[in-house]
């Protein structure tokens, strides 16, 4: 099969600058995230890149955290 790398990366400011998440390099095709207050709003998004650089990135999902 092809050899993918996930790269997870997380914004603050609603998709404007994203940065490396530390779940990265090989990591697999999920993340895990532990919930606290300050990460609400947050959105996780993956880079998916194959054997030959072609990139693509997710759809970002936006942590909602409700009472």
């Amino acid at each position: 099969g092809m050899k993918l790398k996930y790269q997870w990366q997380m914004s603050n400011d609603n998709g404007v600058t994203w940065t490396n998440s530390s779940a990265s390099g090989t990591a697999p095709n999920n993340i895990k995230v532990l919930m606290r207050e300050d990460i609400n709003g947050r959105l996780y998004r993956c880079v998916i890149t194959d054997i030959n650089g072609n990139a693509l990135n997710s759809d970002g999902a936006k942590i909602i955290i409700s009472e």
